[in-house]
């Protein structure tokens, strides 16, 4: 029987130390698996991408920021060196042992996202790359909801593959292997895709008054072509945690 994306993950290992010459920011991308034939990502592309969500969430000193499927942390180490205070949940236990080791004040747990709970309020809330594994649309938004109920101003959904885009998106998967071999890789592996009016729908609906919904632009990042963001926050909102 084929693994699910859930055991995919959950025994994620990272296959490497840090290799010789190689910057920390770029392990950590390898670990959290940017390093793939569809989304293989440069340090400095990908740096310029946190940097652009972190300015559109505007994110000052004090703030905090969660992340649901965390992975190493490399979303979250930039912000961390900014100062802020973050955290973040994966299924991986060696993935949050890394993020442990590489932000030693961060607030790191095991965890899996559809039974996400937070024990303390956060600024903002953060879901990168990790709703196309959820295996229904109910499910993502039960945790789109949760997001908006512990973050105090704003939340992020990164990397949402667009329903708009889906035949392309599936046609440049199997392009890139033989139809056997996609099958053998892939059969079980659906990503979820997503309505961006859908998302805007719930966003409102969760009571947030400013909604930025934008295509995915990560220099190097294939998969980015069929991919959407979409940031939400209030217009005022109480103190930062």
């Amino acid at each position: 029987m084929s693994p699910t994306w859930r055991e995919i993950w959950s025994g994620r290992e990272v296959s490497d130390r840090l290799q010789t010459e190689e910057s920390l920011d770029a392990y950590l991308l390898r670990a959290d698996g940017y390093d793939t034939p569809f989304g293989s990502v440069e340090p400095e592309a990908w740096l310029r991408s946190v940097d652009q969500i972190l300015r559109q969430l505007k994110l000052r000193p004090g703030h905090s920021i969660f992340e649901i499927g965390c992975g190493a942390g490399a979303f979250l180490i930039e912000p961390w060196r900014r100062g802020h205070q973050v955290g973040g949940i994966d299924l991986s236990p060696e993935l949050i042992n890394l993020a442990r080791a590489v932000i030693p004040d961060g607030r790191f747990q095991v965890a899996d996202a559809e039974h996400f709970t937070a024990s303390e309020p956060w600024h903002t809330v953060v879901a990168c790359g990790v709703m196309m594994y959820l295996r229904s649309t109910e499910k993502a938004e039960n945790i789109i909801k949760k997001m908006a109920s512990t973050a105090q101003h704003s939340i992020a959904l990164l990397d949402l593959p667009d329903l708009a885009f889906k035949d392309e998106a599936e046609a440049f998967r199997r392009a890139s292997l033989t139809e056997e071999a996609y099958r053998e890789r892939y059969t079980g592996l659906d990503h979820l895709y997503f309505d961006r009016n859908r998302i805007r729908e719930v966003l409102l609906g969760l009571g947030f008054e400013k909604i930025v919904i934008a295509d995915q632009a990560i220099e190097g990042y294939r998969n980015g072509a069929f991919r959407f963001n979409a940031l939400a926050s209030h217009r005022s909102g109480p103190s930062p945690v």
